[in-house]
């Protein structure tokens, strides 16, 4: 059960803490300034759109519907082209000044460069479900730490506990899964977690 529905479960996780991060903005408060701030209602729109493909994209394969899911792969890279500007965008708009960034958003960069080479991996090894599949997960694993954050504020918990604790867990269901299918954790799943807090110490040494 866990093995055939992961995929699915983990791409709907990922929608509902999008949206719980962004509640504010799209129920509760939605007359509050970064909604009349166009670089922000575009960034987030793509965002969404991005979360909500990639359960489309599992459901789709979940179901055996292969040939679809290949034609929404072009939808899905375009809207990756989207994530990718208005992200970068709206980091240029926002912080200027390297040194004057929370080790944090140094840290959005560096990830936010791993999502796109994940990204990238995933399109080109779209022909090999095993690479495909890790690629595209473990990508939207490594942009998550605006909506996280967001997640531990309207949730009243300690970031810097939440934070680390929700991410090994999601690393953790792919370690779990990888064992149940393969009896070894995949080569792109621990290089990719690796990989993820090597970014995140990097960013607090600068």
């Amino acid at each position: 059960m866990y093995v055939r529905h992961y995929f699915v479960a983990i791409s709907l996780t990922l929608l509902l803490l999008s949206i719980i991060a962004f509640s504010d903005n799209l129920f509760t408060e939605i007359h509050q300034e970064s909604n009349r701030d166009a670089k922000f209602v575009v960034h987030g729109i793509f965002w969404l759109t991005w979360f909500s493909l990639f359960v489309v994209q599992s459901t789709l394969i979940r179901s055996g519907n292969r040939a679809l899911h290949r034609k929404l792969g072009i939808a899905t890279a375009l809207v990756g082209i989207g994530v990718l500007i208005s992200t970068v965008y709206v980091f240029a708009a926002v912080f200027t000044s390297w040194r004057e960034m929370p080790y944090f958003v140094k840290a959005n960069r560096f990830l936010m460069t791993g999502f796109t080479i994940l990204v990238v991996a995933g399109l080109v090894k779209r022909g090999t479900p095993a690479l495909h599949k890790r690629f595209m997960l473990l990508a939207n694993l490594y942009i998550l730490q605006p909506i996280i954050d967001r997640v531990a504020g309207h949730l009243d918990f300690e970031t810097l506990i939440f934070s680390p604790v929700l991410w090994n867990l999601l690393f953790g269901s792919m370690f779990y899964y990888d064992y149940l299918t393969l009896r070894r954790i995949h080569p792109t799943t621990w290089i990719g977690f690796v990989v993820f807090w090597l970014l995140w110490a990097a960013a607090a040494a600068l």
